[in-house]
C-alpha cells in the first residue's frame, strides 16, 4: 500500500464518506472521480462524486479553516461568474443537505474564488457527464451501489487536504445544495409524500 499523501487523503475521504477510493492507474483523474460515495437523506440516495486535492500549503485552505473553526459551519466564496461555492468540514457532510444548514452559520468571503478553486470543482462536475455518456462507466458505477444511479441526485464535490493537518474541507456549488433540499425537503417530490 503506498504512502504518498494524495493517496492517502483520497483514502481518508473514502473512510469520511463512507465511499470507495477509485484507483485509477496513471490517467490521474481524467476518466473517474478520486472517491465515489453515497449519502442517504430522508427518502433520497446521494452519488456523491469527489475531486481529492492534497498540497503542502494553499492559502484558500488556511483561510477557510480559519473561519470554520471559529464557529462558522460553512464559508462561501464567490467565483469569478457569481456562482457561490459553500465550504465545510467533510464531517458536516450529512448536515449540509438539511434545510438551511449552510445559511445559519454562514460566513460569506470578499474575494473570489482563485482559479484553481473554480478549476478543481469543474473537473468534478465534469465526471457527470463522463460517467453518464459512457454505458460502461455507468455499469461500473452502478455496481458499486448495486443499483441504477440517477444522474439528477448525482452531486459533484471537492474535498481538500493539507499537510501536517488531518482535517478535509470539501466544498459544492449552493444550487446543488439547494436542489436536493428542494428535492428532499419538498413533500410533492417526496416518494412517501400522502396523495
Amino acid at each position: 500500500m503506498s504512502y504518498r499523501p494524495w493517496k492517502v487523503h483520497e483514502r481518508n475521504v473514502a473512510k469520511a464518506l463512507g465511499g470507495t477510493r477509485i484507483p485509477r492507474g496513471a490517467n490521474f483523474s481524467k476518466s473517474l472521480p478520486d472517491v465515489i460515495s453515497e449519502v442517504s437523506f430522508l427518502d433520497k440516495d446521494i452519488i456523491l462524486l469527489a475531486e481529492c486535492k492534497h498540497f503542502a500549503s494553499k492559502p484558500i485552505f488556511n483561510v477557510v479553516s480559519s473561519l470554520l473553526d471559529d464557529k462558522h459551519d460553512t464559508v462561501t466564496i464567490i467565483t469569478p461568474d457569481k456562482s457561490n461555492l459553500i465550504f465545510f468540514y467533510i464531517d458536516n457532510i450529512k448536515e449540509i443537505y438539511k434545510k438551511d444548514f449552510y445559511q445559519k452559520k454562514n460566513k460569506t468571503l470578499d474575494k473570489k474564488a482563485p482559479g484553481y478553486v473554480v478549476n478543481y470543482f469543474q473537473q468534478a462536475v465534469g465526471y457527470i457527464d463522463l460517467i453518464f455518456s459512457d454505458v460502461f462507466v455507468k455499469a461500473y458505477i452502478a455496481s458499486l451501489f448495486n443499483k441504477t444511479i440517477d444522474r439528477d441526485l448525482t452531486i459533484p464535490i471537492v474535498c481538500l487536504g493539507q499537510k501536517k493537518t488531518s482535517k478535509i474541507i470539501c466544498y459544492t456549488e449552493k444550487e446543488n445544495i439547494d436542489y436536493i433540499n428542494n428535492l428532499v425537503y419538498d413533500k410533492n417530490k417526496r416518494k412517501d409524500s400522502i396523495s
